[in-house]
Formats: structure tokens, sequence, C-alpha cells
């Protein structure tokens, strides 16, 4: 399954804007601060602006998963799914031990 469109002629190179990203998110640099080893900061942001409004991470999360759970031998798509959505409880009476008392 591509996930990029190889085809088409680009100034710089995907994979050096892929790993842009990966640095940015591991380090959490802003993009004005990425390394001069990588594209111009704009350059990357554009590409990451692209790849967002296309759908591309949700995309490859998707497809990542996917291929996890057959390595593991599960099913690709689990048919089960189960939420619990009881609230946790505070102590009884936990806002006399603060020191507000009931009006």
């Amino acid at each position: 399954m591509p996930f990029f469109d190889l085809q088409r002629k680009r100034t710089v190179a995907l994979r050096q804007v892929v790993d842009a990203l990966f640095y940015v998110l591991r380090t959490g640099c802003q993009w004005r601060n990425l390394s001069t080893h990588f594209p111009h900061w704009q350059a990357v942001y554009y590409y990451f602006g692209r790849l967002k409004t296309n759908g591309l991470f949700e995309q490859l999360n998707r497809a990542l998963n996917h291929l996890y759970c057959q390595r593991e031998g599960r099913a690709a798509y689990p048919s089960l799914l189960s939420i619990d959505s009881q609230p946790a409880k505070l102590t009884p009476r936990f806002y006399e031990q603060r020191g507000l008392g009931r009006t």
C-alpha cells in the first residue's frame, strides 16, 4: 500500500522530511529550530500540513496496527470492544476534609 506519491518530482527528499518530522516529535523543538541538516523548516511544515490534511497519519496508524496484530497472531480488526465508564468516586465528605463546609 503506497502512502506517498513517489512519481511526483519534489525539491526535497521525502525521507528527509519524514526524518525531520520524527526529530520534531522526539525532541519537541520548534519548527524554526530544526537542525540545518534537515530541509528548511517551512518545507517540512508544509509537508506536515499536507500529510495531516490528507489523513496520512491515520492511514499509517491503521496499517501499522494491522501489521502488528497479524504478527502477534491476533485478528487484524477486533470484533469486541469494552468500555468502562464508571466514574471514580471521591472519599465520602471530601469537601469537609478541606475545610469547605456545606452551605
